[in-house]
């Protein structure tokens, strides 16, 4: 019996927990939730916390002129190369928001950026980049 260590209990502890809270947002079925929420959007921009991000099984493929943004400071993820990554980490509290609120903070900022200057959205479409979205949230300081 000794020889018959499972895997998980090799593994740091850690490491442990976190397979532990995939396996159980999987058995919640939200990684099937999350997908089926976001069908049908053009635009679906994502504002979660390391765990949450793991418990939505990435990577998610976007459908066909579907825009994914994840404003995130975990960017070891495995993201869809079509996903756009906003930094949302120390560096960008610029915007005026501690790390707690500085996702909600960006995204105030980008929704105004986006309202002044709807001729972007063809822009944030296309562009893979996070400059788009860095673009449309500096403006929309000027709205906060």
């Amino acid at each position: 019996m000794k020889n018959r260590l499972s895997y998980h209990t090799r593994l740091p502890f850690k490491n442990s927990v976190q397979i532990g809270f995939v396996h159980a947002a999987e058995a919640l079925g939200i990684p099937r939730a999350v997908h089926s929420a976001i069908l049908g959007h053009d635009l679906v921009v994502f504002l979660l916390g390391k765990e949450y991000l793991q418990s939505i099984g990435l990577p998610i493929v976007p459908e066909i002129n579907q825009r994914l943004v994840f404003f995130t400071s975990n960017v070891q993820f495995q993201f869809h190369h079509d996903s756009v990554i906003v930094p949302a980490g120390r560096t960008e509290t610029r915007f005026g928001a501690g790390l707690v609120a500085l996702k909600g903070k960006m995204f105030e900022r980008f929704a105004a950026g986006l309202c002044s200057a709807p001729e972007m959205w063809e822009r944030l479409q296309s562009d893979g980049s996070p400059s788009t979205v860095l673009a449309l949230i500096e403006p929309g300081q000027c709205s906060s």
